[in-house]
């Protein structure tokens, strides 16, 4: 596996700072399965001396691109607004020996994501973080989903030591092919 992410942060005024990220991760696995067993497990039952020996190639390239706008309000207040690109592939393949049983499995998802953050960060008693990111994720040029994600933080510090913090957070996650697979 191989992972890049270049960073660029510029203050273009006093209250306004720009900061833009690109990120590059590649992973790739080669494995190989083999089971024996002449005993039942999990209430299966295995024919007399059962064997599988499967191979398993994955692979998995995420791209993406992140930029950021930060407005300060007041003292101790920030206002972000965020767009975000990404494009993640992944592929599997197994083989099992001695069986016609292949999974042959490509996945490529774009997402766009546009959202806003209002934060209050300072040492007094109670900060927060609120926000929202809209969501369009096409899957292998066929569907295109949408979502709203909210965010959500709430933090009451009571002394340096002593904090007690409640946060919300609904995200995207992208299966990887082999969560996909049959066998």
């Amino acid at each position: 596996s191989i992972s890049q992410n270049l960073k660029y942060k510029h203050k273009l005024t006093k209250r306004f700072l720009f900061e833009s990220s690109l990120l590059h991760s590649f992973k790739e696995d080669e494995n190989q399965l083999f089971i024996s067993s002449n005993e039942p497990f999990l209430d299966l039952e295995f024919p007399i001396d059962y064997e599988l020996n499967q191979n398993i190639n994955s692979n998995r390239n995420s791209v993406s691109l992140s930029n950021k706008l930060n407005k300060s309000i007041g003292n101790k207040t920030a206002l972000e607004l965020s767009y975000a690109i990404s494009n993640n592939e992944s592929s599997f393949e197994s083989k099992r020996e001695n069986s016609d049983i292949i999974n042959n499995l490509n996945i490529n998802d774009v997402e766009n994501q546009i959202g806003f953050k209002i934060e209050k960060a300072s040492n007094s008693f109670f900060n927060y973080e609120l926000g929202a990111f809209y969501s369009t994720v096409r899957r292998n040029q066929s569907s295109i989903n949408q979502y709203l994600l909210p965010y959500a933080s709430l933090v009451l510090k009571f002394n340096s030591s002593h904090s007690l913090s409640v946060s919300y957070r609904n995200t995207n996650g992208y299966p990887t092919a082999s969560n996909l697979i049959n066998h």
